[in-house]
């Protein structure tokens, strides 16, 4: 699909998929919602389209609404809230992917009989990185909070 937004014409075919979000409904349905998050020459932005009561719903001529599509240009935190509301249990993996820390890469070789395609997560030293950082800015938010009880995440057991 291409979008056209400020100026720029966007095509989800060329742009690096994030991640993707369905409603699961019928596509006649008012409701219905399907869009993706992209990322095309350093700007993210949602391409997809949606029932009369969705987002991409367009004026009819004779005053009502009706289905259809388009996009939206968004920020790193819009992207982020994004993917924190729509994607559950994949949030983890898209984050890493919005972060410019996941790789999906394409193995052709013998020994990958599972699946063809995999989810790196980039270099050791960029994971270890991105998990540090995130630590530090998560203990600043909370402190290091522990039990008063001296629990410490393992069980003490008493020697007679």
């Amino acid at each position: 699909m291409k979008v056209k937004m400020n100026g720029r014409t966007y095509d989800t075919l060329k742009a690096e998929r994030i991640a993707t979000y369905d409603t699961g409904l019928p596509r006649m349905d008012l409701d219905y919602i399907r869009e993706g998050l992209y990322r095309q020459d350093g700007v993210l932005f949602l391409a997809g389209e949606s029932g009369a009561r969705g987002r991409y719903a367009k004026n009819e001529e004779t005053g009502g609404k009706i289905g259809g599509e388009g996009g939206y240009i968004l920020s790193p935190e819009e992207a982020k809230e994004w993917v924190e509301l729509t994607q559950g249990d994949n949030a983890a993996i898209a984050m890493l992917l919005l972060d410019g820390f996941g790789r999906i890469r394409y193995d052709n070789s013998e020994a990958c009989d599972s699946s063809k395609y995999s989810l790196g997560a980039g270099t050791t030293a960029e994971i270890w990185q991105a998990w540090t950082t995130r630590a530090r800015s998560i203990s600043r938010l909370f402190g290091s909070r522990r039990p008063s009880n001296g629990y410490a995440g393992h069980r003490r057991t008493r020697r007679s």
